[in-house]
């Protein structure tokens, strides 16, 4: 009877380990590369529960063949990881897009692969990088705003500026070298 009773549970097991070890190991990959695309920005906290749940991914797949029950406990293990690596790792980036380096608002990532933005273009991040690259020395301070800078040109972001090209034309409506 114990055989038996073992027998019946290996192939209840058996039945629903190869989807859910599967889903688990692509979920591990997804956020695996999550991670790595924005390395900067994500902690420890999502890292750790990230590994965790390789770690129980791998065993489970080491014996998923000698012990199906062994291997779904596992899996079993690792889904609440893998869920809060996730989530821990996208309010991590979130926390960090509010800074003009981090990734821009809008983009999203899910199991089911790849990531992306919705929108495009100019957004205040791309701005305020091409301010810096183009005039970098230049008042910041408010939209308009014509302040004097201790680098000589301009003003405030839009209004600041200056010969662009070597006078051929300005930069928005503002005075001041590029």
């Amino acid at each position: 009877a114990p055989a038996r009773e073992r027998e019946e549970n290996d192939s209840r097991a058996r039945a629903s380990l190869g989807s859910r070890l599967a889903r688990l190991n692509s979920q591990v990959e997804s956020v695996t590369s999550y991670i790595t695309t924005y390395r900067g920005a994500v902690g420890p906290s999502a890292r750790t529960a990230l590994s965790e749940a390789a770690r129980h991914a791998t065993a489970a797949t080491s014996v998923q063949t000698t012990d199906p029950v062994a291997a779904l406990a596992e899996v079993a293990a690792a889904e609440p990881l893998i869920a809060q690596a996730q989530a821990l790792a996208e309010a991590d980036v979130r926390g960090s897009s509010s800074s003009s380096w981090g990734p821009r608002s809008g983009e999203g990532y899910s199991y089911s692969g790849g990531y992306g933005r919705s929108g495009g273009g100019l957004d205040l991040g791309s701005l305020l990088l091409g301010g810096l690259l183009m005039g970098g020395g230049h008042n910041y301070g408010g939209w308009g705003s014509h302040h004097d800078s201790d680098w000589g040109g301009g003003g405030g972001f839009f209004s600041g500026g200056g010969d662009f090209l070597d006078g051929v034309g300005d930069f928005f409506d503002g005075g001041g070298d590029f």
